[in-house]
């Protein structure tokens, strides 16, 4: 079974400081051949999309 995981190099964003994260995604084998869909979800709408 495809294992994903997911790293984050800044865990807390403050939008007064302008900072900025960069999301590493993992995959414990190749995808198939139709790839795979990741989807990043919060509890606030458009949480990313405020920055």
């Amino acid at each position: 079974m495809l294992e994903v995981s997911i790293s984050a190099d800044v865990l807390t964003l403050i939008e007064d400081e302008g900072t900025a994260t960069t999301f590493t995604i993992s995959l414990s084998e190749p995808p198939s051949s139709g790839g795979i869909a990741i989807n990043f979800e919060t509890g606030k709408a458009f949480a990313l999309g405020d920055f």
